[in-house]
């Protein structure tokens, strides 16, 4: 953390947790800002240092984030600190409560009513218009809630964890797990049959991992949740991936390269031959960057396949092979057939074995441009 602040030019703190609101971190400045703005981005406000206010932050480089605070807390100026995540998560898990926007259950069913949310179990299925539903069943209005807020807040997955005495619910927002609310515990049970049934699994087996799928429209964007559950000591729990048709459609440019790096990602994913991997953790956007990687590709000059596990989102003029495990259909054997159907470019999804790997580099040895993920 030290380096990477040097880096970015700002002091590296780590948060007194232990002191809290009495010298940890400021507990009227964390209200101004509001616990759900703290979470999204990342932030806590520490202190006061004359005029100016001391914010720690993950992301301290972003300035358009720091005019916002600075209008929020309506100070004369920010100093940005670095912390580390634990020492972010560990602080507003202490004020959660007391910070959280969604502690009524009651305004937190009533404001779902005015949200435009329609969610269907399959391509074919007429969408089911939740905010007619209203009047039904308050475990209805809840999990549209956690959908839209997880929505609202950028967060990439949502992970419902049901516990011995409360149901976490937790967003991952740029590659970091948060927790934003605490659903009644009562609850539990019927908000994972909920996502059940929405996702057309057996609400009745509880012994097996399941994986399903809701396609959704929220405030007018269409998504993909791929669902997937797990049993666990005390019940099961689901995690939902989000899928937003509209991150394929992202520009390179956009995706947070600097200039240099830019150009050297662009001039290898232009060559003839070659293999070219994206790393990173859960959420940091590794497919959306081969996404957009091969829209910057000619598609009518070039033969470009995929495969995939599941197939994300679909992409006109390319080939898309999902691989089925339960019939042998894996990646390795997926891409030993798509070799014979004279490709140019092959994006695999995931390098997941030894044989995926050989049969990848020998892909790219034999006048092919691999794309791939680890």
């Amino acid at each position: 953390q030290q380096v990477v602040a040097e880096v970015a030019g700002v002091p590296f703190e780590r948060v007194d947790l232990e002191a809290g609101l009495d010298g940890g971190f400021d507990g009227r400045m964390l209200q101004r800002l509001g616990g759900d703005f703290c979470k999204a981005h990342m932030v806590l406000p520490l202190r006061i240092e004359g005029s100016r206010a001391v914010v720690g932050a993950i992301r301290p480089d972003d300035v358009f984030l720091v005019d916002e605070i600075r209008a929020r807390l309506n100070v004369p100026s920010v100093k940005v600190v670095l912390i580390t995540a634990g020492d972010l998560r560990g602080a507003l898990e202490m004020v959660g409560e007391d910070t959280s926007e969604d502690a009524d259950l009651s305004e937190i069913l009533a404001d779902v009513d005015e949200a435009d949310v329609e969610i269907s179990r399959s391509e074919s299925a007429e969408a089911v218009d939740l905010e007619a539903r209203a009047g039904e069943s308050p475990v209805i209005r809840y999990v549209n809630y956690i959908i839209q807020t997880a929505v609202k807040e950028g967060a990439s997955d949502i992970h419902i964890e049901p516990g011995e005495k409360k149901l976490k619910v937790r967003f991952r927002i740029d590659g970091i797990l948060f927790e934003m609310m605490n659903p009644p515990p009562g609850m539990s049970a019927a908000i994972i049959s909920r996502l059940k049934i929405m996702a057309d699994l057996d609400i009745s087996e509880r012994r097996v991992p399941q994986d399903g799928r809701i396609r959704c429209t929220v405030q007018g964007r269409k998504l993909d949740l791929r669902v997937s559950t797990l049993p666990a000591g005390y019940g099961e729990k689901v995690v939902m991936r989000i899928l937003d048709t509209k991150s394929i459609n992202v520009e390179l440019e956009d995706l947070g390269f600097d200039p240099q790096t830019l150009e050297v990602w662009k001039t290898q994913i232009h060559q003839p031959h070659g293999i070219v991997l994206v790393t990173g953790p859960t959420g940091s956007g590794k497919t959306t960057t081969l996404y957009s990687s091969i829209r910057q590709l000619d598609k009518n000059k070039l033969n470009i396949s995929t495969v995939e596990d599941p197939i994300e989102y679909h992409l006109d003029g390319i080939t898309q092979t999902q691989t089925h495990e339960k019939i042998g259909m894996n990646f390795a054997k997926a891409l030993k057939a798509l070799l014979r159907q004279d490709p140019d470019v092959i994006m695999l999804g995931e390098i997941r074995d030894m044989e995926t790997a050989h049969t990848a580099i020998q892909a790219a040895l034999t006048g092919h441009l691999v794309l791939s993920t680890l």
